[in-house]
């Protein structure tokens, strides 16, 4: 019995923490559309690189974990991944 009682309260204590987990990973704030073109931020804000000719470069850094942005028609980069704040120059500046 006493066995029992361990095993079903080691199951609710795991139980709980998932349900803590998946809470406190949701997005934060209200939701917004952003419309621009995809781009590799560093090539961006570096040398201001996108369009046809930067794709196949963005696609592999994309891949590779580097950070997205999107530029919108005034030329304003946002931050595609989830953090809040004004994408970050190559070395730490901000834009």
């Amino acid at each position: 019995m006493k066995k029992r009682f361990s095993m079903f309260a080691t199951l609710v204590a795991f139980s709980v923490m998932l349900c803590s987990v998946g809470a406190l990973s949701q997005p934060k704030g209200p939701k917004v559309t952003v419309k621009g073109e995809v781009v590799d931020i560093w090539c961006y804000l570096e040398g201001g690189d996108h369009g046809d000719k930067h794709k196949e470069c963005a696609t592999t850094c994309a891949k590779a974990g580097n950070p997205m942005g999107i530029v919108g028609r005034q030329g304003q980069c946002v931050r595609a991944d989830g953090n809040s704040g004004p994408p970050a120059r190559p070395g730490g500046a901000a834009r």
